[in-house]
């Protein structure tokens, strides 16, 4: 995957470095950021092919960083994930913003490069499901 650029945004400074280290050996140009503050800074100093955020994260949530990278620039890719397991599918929610996939956490590395090479073979951003409130409990 030469000369593709992948900002991985993601709070978590372990699974960062993995994503970092899966991506760099698959061949991707790699940037990181440790929170959504810092993330848009680098969106916006140099976008990235693809942008790869966690969606709860310290100082400026993932659900902002795809409204306002989407915002500013519509046609860049983005991959949603998060481990959070809520009421409310905020995973669906940012595909509603413009994400073009996402993933629950945890995933294996085969499938986070597999979702990944799926995103840049895509033509657009897949099809978004609609918003359903999940009951408390289940």
């Amino acid at each position: 995957m030469e000369g593709i650029s992948v900002l991985v945004i993601e709070d978590d400074g372990e699974l960062r470095g993995v994503l970092e280290n899966l991506l760099a050996s698959a061949g991707y140009d790699v940037r990181t950021a440790e929170d959504g503050v810092q993330g848009m800074d680098m969106f916006f100093e140099r976008a990235p092919d693809l942008v790869v955020t966690d969606l709860f994260m310290p100082r400026s949530d993932g659900i902002e960083v795809v409204r306002e990278i989407k915002r500013r620039n519509p046609d860049v890719r983005v991959l949603a994930m998060t481990g959070m397991d809520t009421d409310v599918d905020y995973l669906a929610a940012t595909t509603h913003l413009g994400a073009w996939h996402t993933l629950r956490k945890p995933f294996r590395g085969n499938a986070f490069l597999a979702a990944i090479e799926e995103v840049m073979g895509m033509e657009g951003p897949a099809e978004p499901e609609p918003l359903q409130h999940k009951p408390a409990g289940s």
